[in-house]
């Protein structure tokens, strides 16, 4: 019985792992948007390594959402001044240059709240992560208690058996020898 209970304290404890290891594997791609998300972030603000904040800039020029924006808005305002019949004169460079900048900020803003969703779900992941290495740990310790438990009781059983068969063999080894059985004993003579 003993063996039985080890034996399924010993399985708890690996399906418990197992189940921790998968949830790290499930989670890693979440752990791994948020960390690349907060570096972004860190070298738009300036805090990476050198030449970061550059190279974090050309990613934000990339982005498919500004570029699209950009682009529309920029078609918007020379076709608009094209139908005026101005052409690209001053008023529409001016009206451009000032549409660029406007937009770049508020396109700016939205990339970089994109990007703290980003980092926010990796931190989620890492937290939500931390609290099942907490239920694994603490389930696997309470198994491998389980298991020693188990053990030791083995042992215990094997020496109370062990010391009841001696204390029984020498009982009978005392009636033999004189205490009652058979030859003349210490009961009568």
């Amino acid at each position: 019985a003993a063996d039985a209970q080890e034996d399924a304290a010993n399985t708890a404890a690996a399906t418990e792992r197992y189940m921790y290891d998968t949830t790290r594997e499930d989670m890693a791609p979440w752990q791994e948007t948020g960390v690349s998300a907060i570096n972004q972030m860190r070298d738009l603000s300036g805090l990476g390594a050198e030449g970061s904040r550059e190279t974090a800039m050309n990613s934000f020029y990339q982005d498919p959402g500004y570029q699209f924006r950009f682009d529309e808005g920029q078609r918007a305002l020379e076709n608009s001044a094209l139908a005026r019949g101005q052409g690209l004169s001053g008023n529409a460079g001016r009206a451009l240059v000032g549409f660029g900048q406007g937009m770049g900020s508020q396109e700016y803003g939205n990339y970089w709240n994109r990007l703290a969703g980003l980092s926010g779900t990796g931190q989620t992941a890492t937290n939500q992560l931390g609290g099942f290495g907490a239920n694994a740990a603490r389930g696997i310790g309470n198994a491998n208690i389980a298991a020693g438990q188990a053990r030791g009781s083995g042992y215990m059983g094997m020496a109370n058996s062990l010391g009841s068969g001696l204390n029984n063999w020498a009982g009978y080894q005392g009636w033999q020898n004189g205490g009652g059985g058979g030859g003349g004993g210490g009961y009568g003579g």
